[in-house]
């Protein structure tokens, strides 16, 4: 069986795509075939595929999920949206001198109203959040939001280079009944 620290690797900052390739077509392609592992370029997919071969569409994307703030104390905090739930709920991870409490009010980048709704996880290190002022998460994290891979990827810190790679937007990813979308493809 798997475990989340077979995937757990060092990559340097150096190898990390800052900008996507020119020519989509020109991005690499990784193939495992026959217990061996062959490089290609993506153009390259058509003629790797057999008539009935199974594709599964991932359209998740990293989202700009980093934002900066302050409770309403005045203490300064730093949030990291996890996952967004629907447009007014996320769950995120706050850094903070003292952690806010459920019920209390934060306001990040000077603009986003949230609500602290509670805590979860094993060890209470995720926070419950619920917009409460205008708009939807959504637009808010792509208008506000920093994206921490290029940031860590230009600092060099492995901590928030692991979480920004962890942080995945799976808006629209699933189809009607919450299944993802499967599509058998002919050559």
């Amino acid at each position: 069986m798997l475990t989340l620290d077979d995937f757990d690797f060092a990559l340097p900052a150096e190898l990390i795509a800052q900008h996507p390739s020119a020519e989509r077509t020109a991005s690499r392609l990784l193939q495992v075939a026959d217990e061996a592992i062959h490089d290609h370029r993506f153009k390259a997919l058509p003629a790797l595929l057999d008539s009935g071969d199974l594709l599964v569409f991932n359209d998740t994307r990293v989202i700009r999920a980093r934002l900066l703030g302050h409770k309403e104390s005045g203490g300064q905090i730093e949030v990291l949206i996890e996952r967004v739930v629907d447009a007014r709920h996320a769950v995120a991870q706050i850094r903070a001198s003292k952690s806010p409490r459920t019920g209390s009010r934060i306001v990040l980048e000077d603009s986003i109203s949230l609500t602290i709704g509670g805590r979860s996880g094993e060890q209470g290190e995720f926070f419950a959040l619920q917009l409460t002022g205008e708009g939807d998460l959504w637009t808010l994290l792509e208008r506000h939001g920093r994206s921490g891979v290029a940031e860590a990827g230009r600092a060099g810190e492995a901590r928030g280079l692991a979480a920004a790679h962890g942080v995945m937007l799976e808006r629209d990813a699933l189809g009607e009944g919450g299944a993802a979308d499967q599509r058998v493809l002919e050559p």
